[in-house]
């Protein structure tokens, strides 16, 4: 058995890649001799224990999905497969060097079997050349050697700067979170969809100022924010990553030189977008001059500061009691006051995409800026894309649970309408405008402005009023509940019900 076990130096460094401190070796030896699930649940909590950001540590189960994305390992995992891609199109494309079925099968086998060890092995080489890239060119040479097709190790990494590599594997990256919050928001629009739909028919008091305004109801309030998501999950949806492969000053200088029979462009261009699917960049300096990446963080501003916007008003409704919120017997809102069910979904996801605000408006300045024809700086900035979009997925998960958690509290909304006639003023002075009546807005302000007004006081105030009778009754008929203008039927279109 203890020729299959980790050796003690292999253990430290796995450790080491989870994050995970070695004075936890010796635990960790007494694991690997019970059941899987307990190895991994050790792992899995030593580490979410011992993170410094919370996206790791607290909410890891929430972002996993990033994980094999923006990781280290991930950032290893996707220039492994750009590599790869590469000298499969300089083997098959443009002929380089004779090649086999089978040899390329091996080829392209070092991508599709890239596991947590392979970076690690990348990282062991790291620690010797301290550049990531090549370590990464460095590995691919090792397992050609290992495979026996050590004859095409000169071609690894041919004709390419570090940047072509990186920029087209951030691209890759970002390829797939754009499905992942994708998947997310429909998830989040569904459940939102069918609450609009359910509430669209509650007539609620309207707040301008934070003062008693116009009616309007629940559902075509909360299709406000459904709107104005889905608008930038169209942009999400239809954004595209792109990607310059051009070499050292974006001039195919060595291409040209080394094989000027070929047309590196047009041939770089075909590579990009059929072998990796991306735009291509036709005009660059070293670096992709991120625009593409800047556009989307600026959708992801916009879609957070709505669900700002969204979790502040919730959190207003339900303490004003228009929400009620399910309560979780297991649960405790307060640590000294027991009755508390506090709003803290929609405070955390207020707080979670404020963080991805700031970093979205940092980094969609700063990764346009880069000095002559290459500086180091947008590598260290790409390097929290992960971040964003980590804050960005616990901010929607929360507005999904916040979401489920709540009912409306009809007795409430009822009795503030009732306790707010003077509401449907704006109604009279606007009907009486109409009807001719000079001066008809000072009327009734100085009826209703800063005052409670009664049915009584109408009444009164109606019965004086030179207008035909039929409008009369119509003023008459008027109450808070049923001064909703258009709403079910915008509500109804927009659900196209």
């Amino acid at each position: 058995m203890e020729d299959n076990m980790l050796t003690e130096k292999r253990i430290g460094e796995f450790l080491e890649a989870l994050g995970i401190d070695e004075e936890y070796l010796d635990k960790f030896k007494e694991v690997l001799n019970t059941e899987k699930s307990k190895i991994m649940s050790f792992v899995e909590e030593s580490h979410s224990l011992m993170a410094i950001s919370p996206i790791d540590g607290r909410y890891c189960e929430k972002t996993r999905q990033f994980k094999e994305i923006f990781s280290e390992f991930g950032l290893f995992k996707f220039r492994v497969i750009v590599e790869i891609k590469w000298l499969e199109f300089l083997l098959s494309n443009i002929k380089i060097s004779e090649c086999s079925s089978e040899e390329m099968k091996a080829i392209l086998s070092i991508a599709e079997e890239f596991d947590l060890e392979s970076a690690i092995l990348i990282k062991n080489i790291e620690k010797t050349t301290n550049h990531d890239v090549v370590a990464v060119v460095e590995y691919i040479k090792e397992r050609l050697k290992e495979i026996g097709l050590e004859k095409f190790s000169g071609y690894v990494h041919l004709f390419l700067t570090s940047e072509d590599v990186n920029n087209t594997s951030y691209s890759l990256m970002l390829k797939q979170t754009q499905r992942i919050i994708n998947l997310k928001f429909l998830e989040f629009l569904e459940l939102l969809f069918h609450r609009i739909h359910d509430w669209k028919n509650v007539v609620m008091l309207g707040h301008t100022h934070g003062q008693a305004a116009t009616p309007t109801t629940i559902g075509k309030e909360l299709l406000v924010f459904y709107n104005r998501l889905s608008d930038e999950l169209f942009k999400i949806q239809e954004w595209k990553a792109k990607a310059k492969w051009s070499g050292a000053t974006g001039t195919f200088a060595a291409h040209r030189f080394a094989m000027p029979e070929v047309d590196w462009p047009a041939k770089c261009r075909y590579f990009i977008e059929h072998y990796l699917e991306l735009d291509y960049i036709s005009v660059s300096t070293q670096i992709n001059p991120h625009h593409d990446i800047a556009e989307l963080l600026q959708i992801i501003v916009r879609i957070a500061e709505t669900i700002v916007d969204m979790s502040s008003d919730m959190w207003m409704y339900i303490s004003m009691n228009y929400f009620k919120q399910k309560p979780k017997l297991t649960e405790v809102g307060s640590s000294t006051m027991p009755h508390k069910v506090n709003p803290i979904d929609w405070e955390n996801a207020r707080g979670n995409s404020k963080i991805a605000i700031a970093l979205c408006e940092c980094l969609s300045r700063e990764l346009l800026v880069s000095t002559l024809q290459r500086d180091l700086s947008d590598s260290t900035l790409q390097r929290n894309l992960g971040i964003i979009f980590s804050y960005t997925l616990i901010a929607i998960e929360s507005c999904i649970k916040a979401v489920g958690k709540i009912d409306i509290n009809q007795e409430k909304i009822s009795k503030d309408l009732e306790d707010n006639f003077e509401v449907v003023t704006e109604a009279i002075q606007v009907i009486l405008r109409v009807l001719g009546i000079p001066d008809a807005y000072n009327k009734l302000k100085e009826l209703s402005r800063g005052k409670k007004l009664s049915r009584p006081i109408l009444e009164e105030f109606v019965a004086d009023l030179d207008v035909p009778e039929g409008s009369k009754s119509r003023i008459l008929a008027l109450k808070p509940e049923n001064y909703i203008g258009f709403c079910a039927e915008i509500v109804s279109e927009e659900l196209n019900e």
